[in-house]
């Protein structure tokens, strides 16, 4: 019974980390976030925590897009 077992796990461990990792090559764009990314829309009817988090969205949309309308002098 040891025998069975001590192969059982000497199979496991053998095949752990053995087999060839894939390579994955990223590109990341800087500006892609501004491109396909919107501000969040809410209702008043929405609880707080959901118009909390649209609101923290839209200003980290505001803040790295640069997108905040100036307002008339």
């Amino acid at each position: 019974m040891r025998l069975i077992v001590l192969m059982m796990v000497a199979l496991v461990v053998a095949g752990c980390d053995t087999a060839p990792k894939p390579s994955v090559k990223v590109k990341i764009v800087g500006d892609s976030y501004c491109k396909i990314g919107e501000k969040w829309k809410w209702d008043i009817k929405d609880t707080k925590p959901t118009i909390a988090q649209a609101r923290r969205v839209n200003a980290k949309y505001d803040r790295i897009c640069n997108s905040r309308k100036k307002t008339k002098s």
